[in-house]
């Protein structure tokens, strides 16, 4: 048998800092879905229709819950070698409308949030965006709708609400929507009574791999869209998440949204969030942009054998924030591009992928009882996953076809293990149990997991190897 894994405790004396449980050594790979990830997740709360996040280097103004101007040393962008979006990008949105406490009696109570993307470069671009978008239910849920954002992602279930866009030089276009919010009896699919929402946008650029919107287009790519001979393959983009008013026509958005390009949305957040640098130790919410990303880990063998009901707990998507005493444990991107009001360091990581790979080695003369678990004990953490047991590594995109788990662990459940955990082995019919798989004797096993964190989560998590 191949040599066990050295396991590294992580500690730190540094109150800021996650450093627990042991290291789980791995590494960041550039996305095989995009280049560029913008998160759009602050101002969370939003009061009257504007600009929520933009890629520009100097975020328009706006006020604060309690109607104070965001200074402009925090409108005007970090910028870590960002020079624009120039390749396949994706947007997450996390967003909630509050139309109840605008303030503004003739703003529109039901409103939409909108993708809109100008190309800001010397040539024609053409640009294939699909979406998930998902508004009504209850947050922090198993069924809700961060985690249906989750299941269809994972699943590669997406929707196309433009086949493709043709952006000629310094124009711009909607390129992907949000139900209609706040609506009272919303009927059909383009309307949500929900004030909140949350989705990801994917978007393809001409002269690009075509990445798929289903696994039989995944696995036998379409041809990219084109462009006329002796133009570039690809434009230089900016993109803004905009509110816009709920009531304006699919065939108005783009007007609507550049109307609106110099005009912040108003804050649902207080002042202290959006007009000084973070506190040490704020994490804050997530705004900006990074190169996208898919953390692996190497293949950690464990000695099974030695394996107790404590077990085992490895650190999961901590930033550089709270990493600053083991750096060797931090699994996230830093931003290329964040306004003042937000550290550096990427914190949410929501719909990040994460591939873990786990041998269980018994070198016992008995067999051994494993189970595989995510946990959170001072909040919640809610993780969407693909599983694979078996004797060596499944690949990624063996997982990919595999079914898929949404489910929430952590302090506040009450439906998860009595040790706040959750098994990654569970079914549909043994939610909250523990679920064993035997390891034989003089034998080894291979777990393999893809998995995200789902919005709302409070990260970092852990994963916890246990034996019986």
């Amino acid at each position: 048998m191949q040599p066990l894994t050295e396991l590294v405790k992580l500690e730190s004396t540094r109150s800021c800092d996650r450093c627990a449980g042991y290291l789980l050594p791995g590494r960041i790979e550039a996305s095989p879905e995009t280049v560029y990830r913008i998160d759009s997740d602050l101002p969370e709360i939003f009061l009257s229709p504007g600009v929520l996040y933009t890629t520009r280097a100097e975020l328009p103004e706006f006020l604060t819950k309690d109607g104070k101007a965001v200074p402009r040393e925090m409108r005007v962008q970090r910028n870590a070698g960002f020079a624009g979006i120039d390749g396949s990008f994706e947007v997450f949105v996390y967003h909630m409308s509050n139309p109840a406490i605008d303030g503004a009696p003739t703003a529109p109570r039901e409103r939409r949030v909108v993708v809109y993307a100008k190309n800001v470069g010397s040539a024609a671009a053409v640009l294939k965006p699909r979406q998930i978008m998902e508004a009504h239910g209850t947050m922090a849920k198993a069924h809700g709708p961060e985690s249906r954002l989750a299941y269809r992602v994972m699943e590669d279930r997406w929707e196309r609400m433009v086949d493709e866009v043709r952006l000629e030089p310094g124009k711009g276009e909607v390129i992907a929507w949000t139900p209609r919010l706040s609506v009272k009896g919303a009927k059909g699919k383009d309307e949500t009574s929900s004030d909140f929402v949350t989705g990801l946008v994917r978007v393809d650029v001409a002269g690009e791999e075509g990445k798929g919107d289903s696994k039989a287009e995944r696995q036998n790519p379409p041809p990219a869209p084109s462009l006329g001979e002796g133009e570039l393959r690809h434009g230089v983009f900016e993109v803004s998440v905009i509110a816009i008013d709920g009531a304006v026509e699919a065939e108005d958005l783009g007007s609507a949204a550049e109307a609106l390009l110099d005009v912040g949305a108003r804050s649902g957040e207080g002042a202290m969030d959006l007009t000084i640098p973070p506190p040490e130790c704020h994490v804050r919410r997530v705004v900006g942009v990074s190169k996208n990303f898919l953390w692996r880990s190497e293949d950690v063998r464990l000695d099974a054998s030695r394996l107790d009901e404590r077990g085992v707990s490895f650190l999961m998507a901590a930033p550089g924030i709270q990493t600053l005493q083991c750096p060797q444990a931090k699994q996230t991107q830093d931003l290329l591009l964040s306004p003042g009001f937000v550290p550096p360091e990427t914190i949410g990581n929501y719909m990040q992928e994460y591939l873990v790979t786990l041998t269980l080695v018994n070198p016992g003369a008995a067999a051994k009882m494993v189970d595989v678990r995510f946990w959170k004990q001072d909040a919640d953490v809610g993780v969407a996953w693909q599983v694979d047991v078996g004797d060596r590594a499944a690949t990624r995109e063996a997982l990919m076809d595999y079914p898929t788990l949404v489910e929430w662990a952590g302090g506040w459940r009450k439906d998860d293990l009595p040790d706040n955990t959750r098994s990654f082995f569970m079914n549909d019919s043994a939610r909250n149990e523990a679920q064993w798989i035997e390891v034989p004797a003089k034998s080894e096993k291979t777990v393999t997991i893809r998995m995200m964190p789902v919005g709302t989560s409070s990260l970092p998590f852990e994963v916890r190897v246990v034996g019986r």
